[in-house]
C-alpha cells in the first residue's frame, strides 16, 4: 500500500469544495490532512458561503490553498480548484463529506493493478460507523456505456487523471444538478474506469441537495440522451434504449413524488425517445430491476 513516503506513486491534488458547510467543512479538510498517502496539495474552494464557513476555515489557512469566489455554483468551483492543481491526479471532495484515513492509498493500489484507468472509485456510505477498507476488496471496471446508464460514482470518492478531465472539458456548469455525471460519461470515453468496493466516503445525503431536484435532474438527462444521439460515439439503438430508460425512470421518481404534471411532461416524451422495442428493452433491462430494488428498500425500511 502506498504511503505518504512513497516516492514513486503519482502526485495527487485533493480539491474540497464547500458552500454553506459552516458545520462539516473542518472535518472535510482534516479527513484530507489525515491520509495515510497525503496529497501533494489540499485546495478548498469556497463558493461564495454566506455562513461561517470561511471562519471554520481558517484554522487550516496554513495547510491548505484557500479559494474564495462568488457562488457560481458545483462545475464553477470545481474548476477554479482544477485550474490551481498541479497534480497529476485530482481527488475530489465536497465539504459535507469525509474520506476515510486509508482512501487515496487504496486508490493508488488500484491503479497499479490497473494502469489504463483514468478514473478511481470507492463505495461509500451513509454511516461513518461502517467506512471501511477491505483486506482484498472487490474491483469493477466499468465504462462509458455503464456510465450512460446511470451515474455510478459519488463525486467525494473520484480520483481521476487531471488531464482527462481538462480534455472533456472541465465541468460543465450548464449541467449542474447532474453536471457529475455528465462530466464521468464524458471521462469514460477516454478510458475505463475501476471502482474499488470498500466504503471509503462518509457522505452526508441531504434530502434537499439539488440532487434531489427531480425536475430539473430529468431535464438535464434529456439533454446528455440529446447530445449522445448527435456524438454517435454510442450505437443508435443503445441510446434509444437508455433514452426511453431515462424516461421511464423519471417518471417512476415522479409519481412515487406525486410531481403529476412532470409525470404528464415526462409520459408525452416517450413517443419521441424511441421505438417500441426500445422502451421494451428499457424496460425489462433497467426499470424492472429499478422498480425491483425500490421495492426491497422500502421492505427493508
Amino acid at each position: 500500500m502506498a504511503n505518504s513516503s512513497d516516492a514513486r506513486a503519482p502526485s495527487i491534488s485533493a480539491i474540497i469544495t464547500c458552500y454553506n458547510n459552516q458545520a462539516t467543512i473542518a472535518e472535510a479538510i482534516e479527513s484530507a490532512l489525515a491520509q495515510s498517502h497525503l496529497p501533494e496539495e489540499v485546495i478548498v474552494v469556497d463558493d461564495g458561503s454566506t455562513d461561517g464557513s470561511l471562519a471554520a476555515i481558517a484554522p487550516f489557512k496554513d495547510r491548505v490553498t484557500l479559494i474564495a469566489g462568488r457562488n457560481g455554483g458545483p462545475s464553477a468551483a470545481r474548476n477554479r480548484g482544477l485550474e490551481a492543481a498541479g497534480g497529476k491526479w485530482v481527488a475530489f471532495l465536497d465539504g459535507d463529506d469525509a474520506w476515510h484515513t486509508h482512501k487515496l492509498a487504496v486508490q493508488l493500489v488500484a491503479l497499479e493493478a490497473n494502469p489504463d484507468a483514468i478514473i478511481i472509485a470507492s463505495d461509500w456510505s451513509r454511516d461513518a460507523a461502517k467506512l471501511a477498507v477491505d483486506t482484498d476488496p472487490g474491483i469493477q471496471r466499468l465504462y462509458a456505456s455503464h456510465i450512460a446508464v446511470l451515474n455510478r460514482f459519488q463525486t467525494s470518492s473520484v480520483l481521476a487523471l487531471r488531464s482527462a478531465i481538462e480534455h472533456a472539458g472541465g465541468f460543465d456548469p450548464r449541467m449542474d444538478t447532474a453536471e457529475d455525471w455528465d462530466m464521468w460519461l464524458r471521462v469514460a470515453k477516454l478510458g475505463p474506469a475501476v471502482l474499488v468496493k470498500s466504503p471509503m466516503v462518509f457522505y452526508r445525503d441531504n434530502p434537499n441537495g439539488v440532487s434531489k431536484d427531480v425536475r430539473t435532474l430529468s431535464a438535464r438527462a434529456q439533454d446528455i440522451v440529446a447530445r449522445e444521439r448527435k456524438e454517435l460515439y454510442f450505437e443508435k439503438g443503445f441510446v434509444d434504449t437508455i433514452g426511453a430508460w431515462h424516461l421511464q425512470r423519471f417518471m417512476v421518481a415522479a409519481a412515487l413524488g406525486r410531481d403529476w404534471s412532470l409525470l404528464a411532461r415526462l409520459a408525452s416524451g416517450l413517443p419521441r425517445a424511441g421505438r417500441p422495442t426500445s422502451h421494451l428493452r428499457a424496460f425489462v433491462s433497467y426499470t424492472l430491476p429499478f422498480l425491483a430494488e425500490r421495492l426491497k428498500r422500502r421492505a427493508a425500511a
